[in-house]
């Protein structure tokens, strides 16, 4: 779910991570989304606020909304929704073409005409200087492509988004079944007297 667009969610790497923990249905509205990530985390605030969520022999007036608990998980999740928001905003808004284009031109025009300069002041003296001033303005223009489009621009293993969400997951997991008794690998509601409080 870690990329954006309209690759089926069982065709990706994270199937195993995410199907377990979602029905058909939810599934379906999950598919309908562009932004997978944001459709996972808009399931997981219905949950927080749903009606239907209660403990097993208690009434309908103790849900999960009225647990102290269920609060700060919900600011957690729009805490995520923000930042997931801000990743996908960087990743939708690259630099424009022509400013990339125009300061390659200028920075190529300009270290053309470098040795003219520095040659008669430095003698033999300029090839390593002119070298080292050209490597090191060309690489920080390379850099600044590569921050452009972060998620495009190194490779998968170095982004290491798929480490990241499987803390996020792993510490949700945590949250719910701690703090509100909710498992939800087993789609079930722990006793309240199990809950942590």
């Amino acid at each position: 779910l870690t990329g954006r667009g309209q690759v089926p969610i069982k065709d990706t790497s994270d199937a195993p991570d995410v199907l377990p923990f979602i029905d058909a249905k939810q599934l379906k509205t999950v598919e309908s989304y562009f932004s997978k990530p944001m459709a996972v985390l808009s399931l997981m605030n219905q949950l927080l606020d749903s009606d239907e969520a209660f403990y097993p022999g208690e009434g309908p007036e103790k849900t999960l909304r009225m647990l102290p608990q269920r609060n700060i998980l919900q600011r957690n999740v729009n805490l995520l929704v923000g930042n997931t928001g801000a990743c996908e905003r960087i990743l939708g808004c690259p630099v424009p073409l022509s400013y990339s284009r125009h300061l390659s031109r200028y920075l190529t025009l300009w270290a053309g005409t470098l040795p003219f300069v520095l040659a008669p002041l430095l003698g033999w003296y300029s090839v390593p200087v002119i070298t080292a001033i050209c490597w090191s303005l060309f690489s920080i223009e390379e850099v600044g492509h590569m921050i452009e489009e972060p998620f495009a621009a190194l490779p998968y293993d170095q982004v290491q988004t798929k480490r990241v969400a499987d803390v996020i997951k792993r510490d949700t997991l945590n949250m719910f079944d701690q703090q509100l008794g909710v498992d939800l690998q087993l789609k079930t509601i722990k006793p309240r007297d199990q809950v942590a409080t």
